[in-house]
């Protein structure tokens, strides 16, 4: 065999352990973290489900190969409406799966419809979850689970379902975000806020939208290659805050809606964009001025949420 070939031969052995590392991945590690929990030890708000109790495991290694899960509900104690998931291989998403799902609890909340855009007429024809199920267990293999809030939220909604998924690998971006953005002066970790730090434009609460929202993010948090996006989308604009906030902290959404290109004014007009309001005691001037010129008054997550819809 002549050198070229030999060459060859460890290119070509070299290429097959790269692959088989990649697809390694997205198998039990073994570095993770597991605990069991019951689904009413898990979120108290969720019903037990006949006691089923379901495994956990938290991935301390970053994943090529995965899958990325949201649900919408019916209210947060709610059924789930829509369950969307999307397919990654060596990081190349390569599969979607989406399905509008009848509750059997018909009608919607209107706060529902209102934040999703989900109606009842959409879900009055669909499938019940329990003929999904399969399907959806047989789409996601024996890959492992990224999603935002996925603990608390989506795997007890599944599971209280009745997916009977088995032992659940998991990603939490919600909580890569705490980590890795703690000394990045992020105002929170809400995916419609993590949108708009990283300019991921999205049309949030819409199961589908979130998930490809929190793949970007995901990606760009295991990269490390962290670094705010934002662009001045409130340049010029005029923002009064009354209140005390429990979290975020004033300290820290003010640089944030200064980034954004808006002005802290102290006091209230016929010119304000809105007005952000914590918690206070009484009717304050302000309100009554906003109300005065017809000025939008908003608690922080309303903003956020207002904002996400203005720039999607």
């Amino acid at each position: 065999m002549t050198i070229i070939g030999v060459c060859l031969v460890i290119l070509i052995f070299i290429i097959f352990l790269i692959m088989n590392k990649l697809d390694s991945l997205d198998r039990i590690p073994d570095q993770s973290s597991s605990y069991e929990l019951m689904i009413n030890e898990l979120n108290k708000k969720i019903p037990v489900n006949n006691g089923y109790t379901y495994k956990i495991h938290r991935l301390k290694t970053s994943v090529y190969n995965f899958v990325v899960v949201d649900v919408e509900t019916n209210g947060l104690d709610g059924n789930i409406i829509q369950l969307s998931a999307l397919k990654f291989k060596h990081d190349k998403l390569v599969d979607t799966f989406n399905q509008f799902i009848n509750p059997g609890s018909l009608p919607l909340e209107a706060d529902v419809t209102y934040l999703t855009g989900i109606t009842n007429a959409k879900l009055v024809h669909q499938k019940r979850f329990d003929s999904i199920k399969s399907e959806f267990n047989t789409f996601c293999e024996d890959l492992p689970f990224v999603g935002h809030n996925i603990i608390k939220y989506d795997i007890p909604h599944l599971e209280n379902e009745c997916l009977r998924h088995g032992d659940y690998f998991v990603i939490d971006t919600l909580l890569l975000s705490r980590k890795k953005l703690s000394y990045y002066k992020c105002p929170g970790f809400d995916l419609p806020t993590l949108e708009i730090y990283f300019n991921i434009k999205n049309n949030s609460h819409d199961a589908l939208e979130d998930c490809k929202a929190t793949a970007k993010i995901y990606q760009i948090l295991r990269s490390g290659r962290i670094k705010s996006a934002y662009l001045p989308y409130l340049k010029h604009e005029h923002i009064s805050i009354v209140g005390t906030f429990d979290w975020p902290k004033r300290e820290m959404f003010i640089p944030f809606i200064n980034s954004l290109g808006a002005t802290i004014k102290p006091t209230v007009d016929k010119d304000t964009f809105c007005l952000i309001k914590g918690k206070t005691r009484n009717i304050t001037k302000r309100e009554e001025d906003a109300r005065k010129y017809g000025i939008p008054i908003y608690s922080y997550k309303e903003f956020i949420l207002r904002l996400g819809k203005m720039i999607s």
